[in-house]
């Protein structure tokens, strides 16, 4: 009778079921790896970087067109004076609202590394706002183009010049 007992209770032990602790780990690494994966494809940092652009773009294209709707009214491309001055034909007419810099953090930028530039001679303009997807890139508009380009700010005929043949895709 007791070894009945002994045998009842070893074998009552070995039909238990569960995980073991190598099942165990083995799942945890594996949502731990799926979840790098998943913040690494879907940074935020990222996504808001994309955003931004896409509203710098937009903002400029904006820009471009409130510039050729002047030339087209005024005969003449705005000055460089009449884009900042307040009071000017231009900026209460065609542009009421310059949009403000805004840094990759979505607040006011105040080392102007993401303002609107405004570049203007007589006979042709260009305006360009920095990139914040590539560093050494901006989003530039130029008349001859007819439409917003990315460009690469080599120095010589990057962002800030009014020459056409910048190196833009």
């Amino acid at each position: 009778m007791a070894g009945d007992v002994f045998v009842m209770l070893h074998n009552s032990k070995l039909n238990l079921t569960g995980f073991t602790l190598i099942e165990i780990l083995m799942v945890v690494l594996l949502v731990g790896i799926l979840t790098g994966i998943v913040i690494s494809i879907v940074s935020p940092t990222k996504t808001q970087s994309i955003a931004r652009d896409g509203i710098r773009k937009a903002n400029l294209a904006k820009l471009a067109s409130a510039v050729e709707s002047y030339k087209q009214a005024e005969g003449k491309y705005p000055t460089d004076a009449e884009s900042s001055d307040t009071v000017s034909v231009f900026r209460t007419v065609y542009v009421k609202n310059w949009p403000d810099g805004v840094d990759d953090k979505g607040v006011f930028d105040p080392a102007w590394n993401y303002f609107y530039y405004y570049i203007a001679s007589t006979d042709k303009f260009a305006i360009n706002v920095q990139n914040s997807g590539k560093t050494g890139w901006c989003f530039k508009y130029h008349p001859s183009w007819g439409v917003v380009k990315e460009c690469k700010d080599s120095g010589a005929g990057g962002c800030g010049l009014l020459g056409a043949n910048d190196t833009c895709n």
